[in-house]
């Protein structure tokens, strides 16, 4: 992510804020090998990353394979930028998936959980792989997290052992689809969408 507005020190100073008062210290900046990567002179503009100690902890997320990493979760960046833009209104803070001010911030983060992380076979959603809780997610099958998309955008096109996308029976309670092909147009259809910038 990109920083601006604010100095490496006050950003670090927000992140440890957040880590001790929520995440039991367990959240850190990521700077690199030779610290932050300065991108003015003036030192307020940066780039940077918001991680975890340990992959175990609290404010962990897993990869869309289910893979542990020492990356933090989707609910550590938002506290991390909330507080960021609260205490320096003027900063601005942009990743791959959204360009945040003080004004857009909470119309523009909810959006960037309905961003598909993973792939078009295996889809994963940010919020499904937190492990903010400090607690270990039993990991269900994603054949699952899109039924329960399915179940939230169409209530009544996921009705146990039918198919979501031509209502024929799939033969199975956890699947939302009776084939390839209609879980293609169900997601070519209802794809997500792109966040607000």
């Amino acid at each position: 992510m990109v920083v601006k507005g604010i100095t490496p020190d006050q950003f670090a100073e927000v992140v440890r804020n957040v880590s001790t008062s929520m995440y039991d210290g367990n959240v850190r900046v990521g700077w690199g090998q030779w610290g932050p990567r300065l991108l003015n002179r003036a030192g307020t503009r940066f780039r940077g990353r918001v991680l975890v100690y340990s992959g175990r902890g609290r404010g962990a997320r897993r990869s869309w394979s289910g893979r542990r990493l020492a990356a933090a979760c989707w609910h550590v960046f938002r506290d991390v930028a909330r507080e960021t833009l609260a205490r320096y209104p003027d900063a601005v803070i942009t990743t791959r998936m959204a360009r945040y001010t003080a004004e857009n911030f909470e119309s523009t983060y909810p959006a960037t959980g309905e961003v598909n992380v993973g792939s078009m076979v295996q889809p994963a959603y940010l919020p499904d792989l937190c492990e903010c809780d400090g607690t270990t997610v039993a990991r269900e099958p994603l054949v699952v997290t899109y039924r329960l998309r399915v179940e939230r955008e169409h209530p009544r096109e996921a009705d146990t052992g039918s198919c979501g996308w031509c209502g024929k029976p799939t033969g199975s309670d956890a699947m939302p689809w009776c084939s390839d092909l209609c879980q293609e147009n169900w997601q070519v259809l209802y794809a997500a969408p792109e966040p607000s910038k």
